[in-house]
């Protein structure tokens, strides 16, 4: 993730959420927390869109 996101909250919520829509397979890799939280709270998995799912 970028490192302007750990400015203030609310880009760290923006890039966060990017990050899990364009790179899903890397944030869950480093990321695996934090994943399943956007996840719950997007209420989608976009890992499900590339590469046949997970």
């Amino acid at each position: 993730m970028d490192a302007y996101g750990v400015t203030n909250l609310a880009e760290f919520f923006a890039i966060a959420t990017e990050t899990f829509f364009e790179r899903p397979k890397q944030m869950k890799l480093s990321h695996p927390e934090l994943y399943e939280d956007l996840k719950s709270h997007h209420g989608l998995d976009p890992l499900k869109w590339f590469d046949g799912g997970e």
